[in-house]
């Protein structure tokens, strides 16, 4: 079209019509039909030939272009695809763009279909000619522009076919990035065998293609990668690719083995297809390429990801489980620095998300990592401390509670000096003057917190610290402030300062410093939290008769629910649904407390149903003394009213880092959140630790930080998967003689106890962190902190070789399969014939593996060729399946008898039928029929009916193993 003006240039087709022998001219009159476009709008030349793909063809096309000013031309002969290239560069010599022919298919779209019908063919003809004609018309010259295309291919999926591909393009010279979502590449046929129908060695035809493709300079292995997008770009395709962890350097890794002996985990084994076990940190063959091991890690348990201080529960649980008491303790010290006092306060939120609460009841994990310092103290068998304060820059901590000791604790581990600073006499914070001794003896927070000591931590305490300009003049570098939150909260009620009203932290401190406390015989408790179950306890064992008093019901109460029940179990009263409105004063002493009855409304932002006054429903309570327990809050005063505040008078801080406005100060705990749990104040303090570190080396306190891990699946179990039994049960001493003394209530696990605990843990994350790999690594190749990465590629040609996976079992209940033991796959199966597999080559019934069968069925297209499973037949089954009877043969003879199901038996490939006809004549038997009704006896065999078609009877058979090849689907993600 003429840019100027607009217009279209004249349309001048020339149209060419091909007799094409007998094919076309045979049945239409080709001369008429020419004829026909003489005079047809936009048709400048109409004719025709014997052969318009001859010399003579070609060459009066050539002709008619250059006599007739054609614009475009029409070609009606055979199919496009035999000679369109031909004709496009003949219109291109002459100076038309390629791109002006348009195609008629007289020959397959018209005579060969209507050959018998002439005038048909004539009419379809003449139509098929004029809408080519008419495409002709529309054709716009399209040019062509010069781009550079990467020599690079990528190969998508490292199977024996993407090797090959990759070793034949590297051969060329062409660079390759080859990609593959397992640890090592080699595909299915690293699983088999043998292979079919000459029976040789799988790897040994295998094994030197790895080697090739690991030597050659111009292939890129990506394993643990996967394909995330693709854009066309010009000549090239732009790809992201998706890298997961291995957490192993490859540079590093020498294979050595020491990491594989030290692991805890025993894990499915992928390359045998379930049918053993391996470690977490595995090499899925010997001959595995990338020669290095990997870990398997699906992400952070939920016990991890739920606990406030992110101690690797699954960690320690797994090495208690093998007998790791020491190296147990040592991974939960990683995260807290308490862990027998946590292990008796702790809320234990982990156990809230554990997985396996999911199945029955969570694992009793805060009672193993109690177990495990208490066996420590009793033993005596303490790993000796080494202090490694090596660095110069001082370090001042405000406040001895648990965010002030964990921030101490853990900056003294990386070898700064670091000076506690405590106003009261003993260190501690509320685990020393808030939690009473029947909940946390005192021997056993002296301890952990003198084990703080150990590691070079200075703790001043009867020190009060007023202004962070007089640490800063001291010479600290940076400051951390735990000071905590405890203010108690007022009821705002008539006769709250009278004598006899205590506020829960004043009560529970004098109770703790020992020092006297006058109690009546009645007490009221006010609040539902852990320190209105605390202080009523207290008060019950320093014999008063309690009633706790709250305003909603039992059920929305904050506090432990153990420790509630507890509590009533010794004879606390609970008032429920109820409200102080006044404090009741007889000569300025509380006589009595006056409340009111409440409804649950509405749910509020705590996520609890809001409680309604009910008018007129105001009663009294008789009592001595009241302990108001509904809270607390940051005092006012202290260094921390330099910093920026919140509307609640709590330092400003980075939620990540614990930065506060001050960039040498942070800090955590209570005094940060407000009343709090003490998991949380500790987990506070080693974020801010790790902060303190980064910021006194000069680095990003958020970039340089371990990036988090996702959640890892729930794993799916049946329930006779489960491992171990039931949960255990607590010990404790009676409600009646624990109610009247101090004595510690529950009396932690035995060693036995804590073991059999242990077990009943699932593995939710595969690898569990215990770091014992790190440890026994001397190449220092391990990396628990490396994360999922993105790689982006520009090639100029892809390649797909993503191989096929089995369907799983459990589509198939009809079979018995994911349900009966003796049910398995074909691939299964051949994993039982390796040398490396699980039984070493020998055909043994799973899952013992001590008995050899004696008697198989071997069942053809389980689930294939079938409409309501998969209607495609796999091409390969028949053969997979005879493979199998064979080797079974070679190894075993007759004594297995061996029977084959099929549908048909399809043996199409060179050499197959003869592969069949041995077979046969070693003894196999064959029945043609769709077997039904599969039951498991009492013996664990597998008994099924079938139609023998080839003997009209009706069979019910009885197996020792049933193996089923399966219908197979393109692996997962392939599309």
């Amino acid at each position: 079209m003429s840019k100027k003006s607009g217009k279209k240039p004249e349309d001048r087709i020339g149209v060419f019509v091909c007799s094409c022998g007998s094919n076309i001219g045979g049945v239409v009159d080709v001369d008429k039909l020419a004829h026909d476009f003489d005079n047809y709008p936009g048709v400048a030349l109409s004719t025709w030939n014997m052969f318009t793909c001859s010399k003579e063809g070609q060459t009066r096309i050539a002709k008619s272009i250059e006599e007739n000013n054609l614009t475009g031309v029409v070609i009606a002969s055979c199919s496009p695809k035999l000679h369109e290239e031909l004709f496009r560069d003949i219109i291109e010599e002459k100076g038309l763009n390629r791109f002006r022919l348009a195609q008629a298919n007289l020959r397959e779209h018209d005579t060969w279909v209507h050959g018998d019908e002439p005038e048909k063919a004539q009419k379809l003809a003449y139509e098929l000619i004029a809408g080519a004609v008419e495409r002709a018309k529309l054709l716009e010259d399209i040019g062509f522009e010069d781009y550079p295309v990467e020599k690079s291919v990528m190969v998508v999926g490292a199977g024996i076919a993407g090797i090959q591909t990759a070793l034949d393009l590297a051969d060329k010279g062409i660079h390759v990035d080859l990609i593959e979502r397992n640890v090592s590449i080699g595909g299915y046929m690293a699983k088999l065998e043998k292979t079919f129908p000459t029976l040789d060695c799988s790897m040994c035809i295998l094994s030197p293609k790895l080697s090739a493709i690991d030597r050659n300079k111009n292939i890129d292995i990506h394993t643990t990668t996967e394909v995330k997008e693709v854009e066309r770009d010009y000549g090239n395709f732009k790809v992201t690719l998706t890298r997961k962890p291995r957490y192993i350097d490859l540079e590093k890794c020498n294979d050595c083995g020491d990491c594989l002996k030290v692991c805890p985990v025993l894990t499915p084994k992928h390359h045998d297809l379930g049918m053993s076990k391996r470690t977490a940190i595995y090499k899925p063959f010997p001959q595995a390429v990338p020669g290095a091991v990997s870990i398997e890690k699906l992400g952070h348990a939920a016990c991890k990801i739920s606990c406030p201080a992110h101690v690797s529960c699954q960690g320690f649980v797994t090495l208690t489980k093998v007998g790791k008491y020491d190296e147990a303790l040592k991974l939960v010290r990683e995260s807290i620095p308490f862990p027998g006092a946590l292990g008796r306060v702790c809320p234990a939120l982990c156990e809230d998300e554990c997985e396996r609460g999911t199945y029955d009841e969570s694992v009793s994990i805060r009672n193993i990592h109690r177990w495990l310092h208490d066996r420590e103290l009793e033993t005596g068998e303490i790993a000796p401390v080494e202090n490694v304060i090596d660095k110069k820059e001082k370090v001042a901590v405000v406040g001895a509670g648990p965010a002030g000791i964990a921030c101490a604790f853990y900056l003294a581990q990386k070898g700064y000096p670091v000076t506690v600073f405590e106003e009261r006499e003993e260190a501690g914070g509320l685990l020393r003057w808030g939690i009473p001794k029947h909940r946390l003896p005192r021997d056993i927070l002296k301890s952990e917190i003198d084990y703080v000591k150990q590691h070079g931590v200075e703790i001043v305490t009867g020190k009060r610290i007023d202004s962070l300009d007089s640490l800063r003049k001291q010479g600290f570098d940076a400051i951390f402030l735990g000071t905590g939150a405890y203010v108690s909260s007022k009821l705002r009620v008539n006769g709250e300062d009278a004598k006899g009203v205590y506020h829960d932290l004043d009560f529970l401190y004098r109770v703790n410093a020992e020092q006297k406390v006058e109690l009546g015989s009645k007490v009221a408790v006010i609040g539902g939290g852990n320190s209105a179950i605390d202080s009523a306890r207290v008060a019950l064992r320093l014999g008063a008769d309690v009633t706790l008093v709250y305003r909603r019901s039992r059920d929305e109460m904050p506090a432990i629910k153990s420790e509630i029940d507890d509590a009533v179990k010794e004879g606390v009263k609970l008032k429920l649904l109820a409200n102080p409105v006044d404090v009741l004063v007889s000569g300025g002493t509380v006589s009595g407390i006056k409340c009111i009855k409440m409804k649950l409304g509405e749910t509020d932002k705590s996520g609890r149903r809001r409680p309604v006054p009910i008018a007129g429903s105001e009663f009294d309570l008789d009592v001595d003394n009241i302990i108001i327990a509904i809270g607390q809050s940051v005092h006012p005063d202290g260094p921390h009213s330099e910093l920026e505040l919140s509307s609640w008078g709590t330092p400003i801080v980075d939620s990540v880092t614990m930065q506060t406005s001050m960039k040498d100060v942070f800090a955590g705990g209570d005094l940060v959140t407000g009343p709090a749990l003490a998991v949380e104040a500790v987990g506070a303090g080693h974020e801010a630790a790790k902060s303190i570190d980064l910021f006194l080396r000069g680095l990003d306190l958020i970039e340089t930080r371990p990036k988090a891990q996702p959640r890892a699946p729930r794993p799916e179990l049946e329930q006779d998967e489960l491992p171990g039994g039931t949960r255990a049960k607590m010990k404790t001493l009676p409600a009646k003689t624990r109610a009247v003394n101090f004595d510690e209530v529950e009396l932690g696990f035995s060693e036995k106890i804590a073991v059999k605990e242990a077990e009943r843990c699932l593995n939710c994350a595969i690898c569990c962190e215990c770091k014992l790999c790190v440890e026994a690594c001397e190449k220092d190749a391990i990396d628990h902190c490396m994360v999922e990465e993105e790689v982006e590629l520009t090639v100029g040609a892809i390649v797909a070789a993503t191989g096929f996976q089995e369907i799983s079992m459990k589509e198939l209940p009809e079979y018995g399969g994911g349900k009966f033991k003796r049910v398995i796959t074909g691939g299964q199966y051949g994993r039982l014939l390796s040398l490396v597999g699980p039984t070493a080559g020998k055909v043994l019934i799973p899952p013992e593996y001590k008995e050899t069968p004696k008697k198989i069925a071997f069942i053809n297209c389980a689930g294939s060729r079938d409409e309501k499973c998969r209607p495609w037949c796999c091409n390969f089954g028949c053969m997979y399946t005879l493979r199998h009877v064979e080797m079974t043969h070679r190894e075993y003879h007759n004594d297995i008898d061996q029977w084959v199901i099929y549908h048909e038996l399809r043996a199409g490939g060179k050499e197959y039928e003869q592969f069949y006809g041995r077979v046969r004549q070693h003894g196999a038997k064959f029945v043609r029929g769709f077997p039904s009704d599969f039951t498991e006896e009492e013996d664990g065999t597998i008994s099924f009916t079938i139609f023998d078609q080839g003997s009209g009877q009706l069979l019910r058979l009885n197996f020792d193993l049933v193996v089923l090849t399966m219908a197979v689907d393109p692996s997962e993600g392939a599309a």
